[in-house]
């Protein structure tokens, strides 16, 4: 994970650690100098309305002079930096970072477009397998995250896990309608135990994703569940690649099968 990828994909108002490395980067991003480290992150740019890569833009960015840089960032005292970034399609579109510097970690306080805005039409590929209201949980959960609002984004992705598993147990019930007997009875993991050849590989395998959504609103503190949200998400994305294969390829298989029966009805 480069040091952009962290800043931007952090809560607001999280304090970020930082390694000995990514001290001296963020030196160098204020001292306007990177002697040749490269900072970027690839993400959806909302001006565009296409995928893009973003550039950290030196030229734009807003601090003291060097010897004020370097007295603050070696003592407890706090002041505010803007970073600024290029999408590499259009300079005029830029992604804008706001943080306070300590003297081994730094702050977000700001971000423009915000990290729900970058991330709202990332989940668009997956149209074809979630519905609107799947849509716009995904895109709850990430904004309440981008928020500082840890628990509650943990409520979005798991309403999502259920909704998934819930729609495999009505395709399961099509071919096998005994599975119904008992099956709302269940402890969740179990009902995903039963629809092993309806659900996603990712979810199947690692069932203990909901376990720890469920542990997230019952027993974690925001902090823990925002430290999670961006493996958990990970994994929804995981879920969500798999059925997005599974349909591709069927949709695939079907169009085969209607060419090869259009050859042979040329005999």
């Amino acid at each position: 994970m480069n040091l952009s990828k962290k800043l931007i994909e952090a809560s607001l108002y999280e304090k970020i650690n930082l390694t000995n490395d990514e001290q001296n980067v963020i030196y160098q991003i204020l001292d306007n100098n990177l002697n040749g480290v490269t900072e970027y992150y690839d993400t959806f740019c909302p001006y565009c309305k296409l995928s893009t890569t973003f550039r950290l833009n030196l030229k734009h960015q807003v601090k003291s002079d060097n010897r004020l840089i370097f007295s603050l960032y070696n003592s407890m005292e706090k002041q505010y930096f803007l970073i600024s970034y290029e999408c590499s399609r259009n300079s005029s579109h830029t992604l804008l970072l706001t943080i306070k510097v300590y003297k081994e970690a730094i702050e977000k306080v700001g971000q423009s477009p915000s990290r729900a805005n970058l991330d709202k039409n990332k989940f668009k590929k997956y149209s074809k397998v979630i519905d609107s209201e799947m849509h716009s949980e995904l895109t709850r959960a990430i904004g309440l995250f981008s928020h500082g609002v840890g628990i509650g984004s943990f409520v979005y992705l798991r309403r999502i896990i259920e909704r998934l598993v819930f729609k495999a147990f009505e395709k399961a019930k099509v071919d096998n309608p005994s599975i119904e007997k008992d099956f709302l009875n269940k402890r969740f993991t179990e009902k995903i135990s039963a629809l092993k050849d309806y659900l996603p590989s990712t979810l199947f395998e690692n069932p203990k994703i909901y376990s720890i959504l469920s542990k997230g609103i019952h027993e974690l503190t925001e902090r823990e569940c925002l430290e999670y949200f961006n493996i958990i998400e990970l994994a929804i994305e995981l879920i969500l690649d798999d059925e997005l294969t599974k349909f591709e390829n069927e949709i695939k298989k079907e169009n085969l099968g209607k060419k090869l029966n259009s050859i042979l009805s040329l005999d």
